[in-house]
């Protein structure tokens, strides 16, 4: 049995493919665009990127994170992801994202 929501998460840039690594940098930007247009503190974001074993220096290994999604988004011009006090905020327009569909009646 298998459930899929959305289908696998992709960004494309006039039609061309953006390829975000797997791992923490999927589960952030997923993590951002479930809540596009929200602030989300950085300790919500440890907490989702490495539950209880965070490392040590975690603030700075989001930050590593934010600067690899900002350098691979930068062809994509409508999809900007915000320092805000105390957090991170991605900011894209509702219409610039597409859910995938199942088949009919789904």
């Amino acid at each position: 049995m298998e459930l899929l929501v959305l289908g696998p998460l992709e960004v494309q840039a006039g039609g061309v493919g953006v390829v975000i690594r797997r791992g923490r940098p999927r589960r952030l930007l997923l993590g951002l665009v479930l809540r596009r247009g929200v602030a989300v503190s950085t300790d919500v974001l440890i907490e989702e990127l490495w539950g209880d074993d965070p490392p040590l220096n975690a603030p700075n290994a989001l930050q590593i994170l934010v600067s690899y999604l900002r350098k691979t988004l930068a062809p994509v011009p409508s999809i900007v992801l915000e320092t805000v006090p105390g957090g991170y905020r991605l900011a894209i327009d509702d219409d610039r994202l597409a859910g995938r569909r199942g088949p009919a009646g789904c």
